[in-house]
């Protein structure tokens, strides 16, 4: 039979389990606002490396693009050279032409 005394306890258990289930309830929110700032976290480090990489990209085609303009700085010089070579030959030849077509006149 039901005793007031039993009714009590079992109001009281049901009372103690339910702010257990609070409890829990309220922990779990606060884990997984926990988890979500942590996902953050993961997300801003995985932001950071790609952008890490992306700069050293950048540092790597700098380097690049300055050896590259290096070279072609060379190869420009290595053409004036040759090209003023060419026309001193050439006017050299036309010289030579010149005075020999004279001599034989």
């Amino acid at each position: 039979m039901l005793t007031p005394a039993f009714v009590v306890q079992l109001l009281s258990e049901e009372k103690r389990l339910k702010e257990q289930i609070e409890e829990q309830k309220a922990r779990i929110e606060s884990l997984e606002k926990e988890l979500e700032k942590h996902k953050g976290a993961l997300a801003d480090e995985e932001a950071i490396r790609r952008l890490k990489m992306a700069e050293e990209t950048i540092e790597q085609l700098q380097k690049n693009l300055a050896a590259t303009k290096q070279v072609q700085l060379f190869i420009l010089s290595d053409v004036l050279i040759f090209g003023h070579f060419v026309y001193l030959i050439s006017d050299g030849f036309r010289t030579t032409i010149s005075d020999t077509l004279l001599k034989h006149s």
